[in-house]
């Protein structure tokens, strides 16, 4: 009897790349006066990582792909576009960790080639979405990026600021993204609470599809309140400060 293939199985995704980012939220505007922070005038500037994006998200109109945990992104960058594939990790934190598929395409169609082997192969094959895959919302960012080393650890930083429309509406916001290109996860942190001395900056858990889709649902940011906390008696005290504080 043949097994079923699940998005589950670590087996059919081996040697998965994996983003590790941290993402704060800060005004458009007040963007404008970080790239005199003394933290980013002794960075190295990464030019051919920022400049002028245009990125197009695809889904279903049932929004397929978002209720699996996966993304779709088309960006062009230059001249040249890049389809990129994300999936959601599971792992619940002020850093994200997510799974990662890139691969420089041509054209503006998607190149269903650069499917196989990810996430969204997995799902194609368990579930008849192909041809119901659509342009769902566009991103438009002006990006700056530095790269700079920290106990051993190197981060790639970006300022974006970034214009989401989907379904005939536009918002504006500005981000900084910290992500981990090599060594460990926690260096981001200090990072970030150097840029809070110099910037009215907060931690954010909103990702641009996650932004582009309360959009398109036409959803308000609104209060929310944590989730309640199941510990084990015995758990650690410090681990039990981070379950809280997460939730």
């Amino acid at each position: 009897m043949g097994s079923k293939k699940s998005l589950e199985d670590d087996s059919l995704l081996a040697d998965v790349p994996r983003e590790i980012e941290l993402k704060l939220a800060i005004d458009p505007e007040a963007i404008e006066t970080l790239p005199r922070h003394p933290l980013l005038t002794r960075a190295r500037r990464a030019p051919e990582q920022g400049g002028s994006l245009y990125a197009v998200y695809f889904d279903t109109e049932a929004q397929d792909l978002r209720r699996a945990g996966l993304s779709l992104r088309r960006r062009r960058q230059g001249n040249g576009w890049v389809q990129t594939i994300k999936a959601d990790s599971g792992a619940r934190g002020a850093v994200m960790e997510r799974d990662e598929w890139e691969a420089a395409v041509e054209g503006e169609a998607l190149d269903w080639r650069a499917v196989q082997g990810t996430a969204l192969g997995l799902l194609l094959e368990t579930k008849d979405v192909k041809d119901r895959i659509r342009p769902a919302f566009t991103v438009t960012t002006d990006r700056q990026a530095y790269l700079l080393d920290r106990n051993r650890t190197r981060i790639e930083l970006v300022l974006d600021r970034a214009e989401i429309a989907a379904g005939g509406r536009s918002q504006r916001f500005g981000e900084i993204e910290l992500e981990v290109k090599r060594g460990k996860a926690n260096a981001v942190f200090g990072v970030a609470l150097d840029l809070m001395e110099a910037a009215p900056v907060r931690l954010s858990r909103s990702t641009k599809s996650g932004r582009g889709y309360a959009l398109l649902d036409g959803l308000a940011p609104k209060p929310v309140k944590a989730d309640r906390v199941a510990l084990d008696p015995g758990c650690p005290s410090a681990q039990a400060f981070q379950a809280i504080a997460r939730s």
